[in-house]
């Protein structure tokens, strides 16, 4: 059962499951903080629920599947992000596999592909199962490794770790429409200054913006990663290769162990990073996503 969190009860039991999924969990937490209360944002949030008659949220990661809550799910514009305690259960949606995996995750999986195609959702990431019918890709889940060091700063670039929002935006989404760019820099404002995002980025002698990453999301004691962008003139030169791990040094090194996803194609190149790789996600998408 499908319910917007609209009580203080759902939302313990959205914090609960965000706090159990790694990964995902700071993204959809964060953006709790952040947006509930607050429909001209554009999110919205939700709880899958098992039973109903169970009023109160389970406490020990052991019993989650067998309360009340199974799932959190937060959705904004056309994406969604549907978090839960990771398991080692293959996802099946036909016949008896099918029903046994919807009873061991507590999520059915009609119900919550019809539901996301009346919201307009074309694309969903989770640990657990996603909609009937959509094509779908594994997600790399990368942390950081004993390898992982803070490489020297190439010749010529300084860092600036409190960047200016506005540069980022014009950067992660140049090319992608004014309303792209202005929606990024409301919610990256509102990141920062909530506490709850980190912006970095690097510039060439004279101030032009050559790269940056964001820890888009610092909440629950993890720091999702993203946002990593080289200007696309200055590719190859390895500006990413050093600002990606310099991050990630940075989050470990103050007790936010930094994790991202990543398709499967860009995992040899962060390994060389001195990430590793410590669980796989899905992404599932429509036809009308535009996603490969």
């Amino acid at each position: 059962m499908i319910e917007t969190v609209s009580s203080e009860i759902r939302l313990q039991e959205y914090r609960l499951m965000a706090q159990l999924c790694p990964t995902l969990g700071p993204l959809a937490g964060s953006a709790l903080e952040l947006f509930y209360g607050k429909p001209a944002s554009g999110w919205s949030f939700y709880v899958i629920r098992r039973r109903p008659d169970f009023e109160n949220p389970p406490l020990l990661e052991g019993e989650v599947r067998r309360g009340a809550v199974s799932a959190a799910l937060a959705i904004r514009g056309h994406s969604a992000w549907l978090v839960c305690p990771p398991a080692d259960v293959p996802w099946e949606t036909d016949g008896a596999a099918g029903e046994e995996a919807a009873r061991i995750w507590g999520i059915d999986p009609e119900e919550l592909t019809g539901f996301l195609e009346f919201l307009g959702v074309e694309r969903l990431t989770t640990p657990a199962p996603g909609p009937m019918g959509w094509n779908s890709r594994p997600l790399a889940r990368m942390g950081p490794g004993p390898a992982l060091v803070c490489p020297p700063v190439p010749q010529g670039l300084t860092l600036e770790t409190a960047a200016p929002v506005g540069e980022v935006a014009d950067l992660v989404m140049a090319g992608k429409g004014a309303d792209a760019r202005d929606d990024f820099y409301a919610e990256a404002c509102a990141r920062r200054n909530h506490g709850l995002g980190r912006f970095w980025l690097a510039r060439l002698p004279g101030g032009r913006p050559a790269a940056t990453v964001s820890a888009w999301a610092v909440w629950a004691g993890e720091g999702y990663m993203a946002m990593g962008i080289t200007a696309p003139d200055l590719r190859g030169r390895g500006y990413r290769g050093w600002l990606l791990p310099a991050m990630a040094r940075r989050l470990l090194d103050e007790g936010l162990p930094p994790t991202f996803l990543c398709r499967e194609g860009l995992v040899p190149f962060y390994l060389r990073q001195g990430m590793v790789q410590i669980g796989e996600y899905r992404q599932y998408y429509t036809e009308s996503s535009g996603l490969d």
